[in-house]
């Protein structure tokens, strides 16, 4: 009799794990995506330094640099996000990631401050793809249940990869130095774009199906308060601009007062971590609230 209820139990527990893996795993995997895709990017900011010092570059030189990486990854968001909707979510997913990988792994082996701004214009521009379509997918895949907790469980993961890599990435700099870390950070990254495709390819056909089914209830880009969309994009903007200037001259600034390499990286992390606490938080708290 005991043996039966322990079998019951562990079948039970099972069956929900089962259902769980099926319920959240997609949500799951593009968290893990959002890890690796934001982790990349913010590896660059210890890096910055070190590729000024290498190629004697100015302050003026290295906020071009800047730039070119974070206007390319947002200047392609919308054209991106259209032919996601046209070819598959996933597929533009993981074709985003293994291009921000390749442009990593190449910039490793740049030989001039040149070649260096061109790879970064390259790899930015993959990185376009992330968040737009991976925030259109969750919403999607959880519309009208509990929409605003996968959000921000999506943006939270988003920041945890700002928060996980730069700590493992300022171990990798001090041992091997920024081209061979890089170069290492993006075949890590190519590999992942390449599970993640073949674990949820399946999902492109329904949500392509799912959408031309929405296009009959909605017209155009279906926003339904232009005014709500229009002041959010606002703070987007103060808030990208911001952060980002921030964040670019911070390690300059902490070298400069003779802080490590490692140390300014695992500065950064702090920084970090507020913010993935943030999102979570607000994600709950505007699902309660709603």
């Amino acid at each position: 009799m005991q043996v039966t209820v322990k079998r019951g139990a562990i079948a039970r527990l099972s069956a929900r794990g089962t259902s769980v893996r099926k319920e959240h795993g997609p949500l799951i995997a593009n968290a893990l995506m959002h890890l690796v895709n934001d982790g990349c990017f913010v590896a660059i900011y210890p890096v910055l330094p070190l590729i000024a010092k290498e190629f004697h570059l100015s302050y003026t030189q290295v906020g071009f640099l800047k730039t070119a990486l974070t206007g390319s990854s947002t200047a392609l968001q919308l054209p991106m996000a259209m032919l996601a909707e046209r070819f598959g979510d996933i597929t533009f997913l993981a074709l985003g990631m293994a291009w921000v990988a390749a442009g990593l792994m190449v910039i490793g082996v740049a030989s001039s401050f040149l070649q260096v701004v061109m790879l970064t214009l390259c790899a930015g521009s993959g990185g376009s793809v992330q968040h737009p379509v991976a925030s259109a997918f969750v919403s999607r895949e959880y519309e009208g249940r509990r929409r605003g907790s996968a959000l921000g469980f999506l943006n939270f993961a988003g920041d945890l990869g700002k928060l996980v890599v730069p700590a493992v990435f300022a171990l990798s700099l001090a041992w091997y130095g920024w081209r061979w870390s890089l170069f290492s950070l993006g075949a890590v990254s190519l590999l992942f774009s390449v599970v993640f495709w073949y674990a949820l390819r399946h999902k492109d056909q329904r949500q392509r199906a799912a959408r031309q089914a929405q296009a009959t209830v909605t017209h155009g880009w279906g926003i339904l308060s232009p005014p709500t969309f229009a002041s959010v994009l606002s703070i987007g903007v103060l808030d990208g601009s911001v952060r980002n200037a921030l964040l670019t001259f911070v390690p300059f600034l902490l070298m400069a007062k003779g802080v490590s390499e490692v140390s300014t990286s695992l500065m950064l992390t702090v920084i970090f971590a507020g913010g993935a606490v943030g999102k979570l938080g607000c994600g709950i708290l505007a699902e309660s609230w709603a």
